[in-house]
């Protein structure tokens, strides 16, 4: 049986069945000059960190290798996450009027600009 390790390169280890996952582990650290302690296994999504699992019980036959990052601090509080869509308070949509569309709008444009005109002195604005 095959396993491939998918890290910087991917490697393909030949496997009985009865390795554990340690055994990968240190299979790893040898390959990619690795700490032990810094080195996470994922197998279909979920982490490897049973040394006592047997390699042939994996339901892929694919684990991804991951590098712990060095910690840091985060910018911004996560415990405030949210904080400001929380506070503000839910404001209803207001009904508003249908805008009149064809012949009534235009009906209102001619209104506006011909029929309801008042003179004025001065240059003429406008259209």
């Amino acid at each position: 049986m095959q396993i491939f390790l998918r890290s910087n390169e991917t490697h393909v280890l030949d496997v009985t069945g009865e390795e554990t996952i340690k055994d990968v582990k240190q299979y790893i650290c040898e390959a990619e000059q690795i700490e032990e302690s810094e080195i996470r296994l994922y197998s279909a999504g979920s982490l490897l960190s049973e040394d006592s699992l047997l390699v042939g019980h994996l339901t892929s036959a694919e684990i991804d290798v991951n590098v712990a990052l060095q910690g840091g601090k985060v910018h911004g509080s996560l415990s405030r996450a949210g904080k400001v869509k929380g506070q503000t308070p839910k404001v209803e949509k207001k009904e508003k009027k249908k805008n009149k569309t064809g012949r009534a709008k235009r009906r209102i444009q001619y209104n506006r600009r011909f029929v309801n005109v008042v003179q004025t002195f001065g240059k003429k604005r406008g259209p």
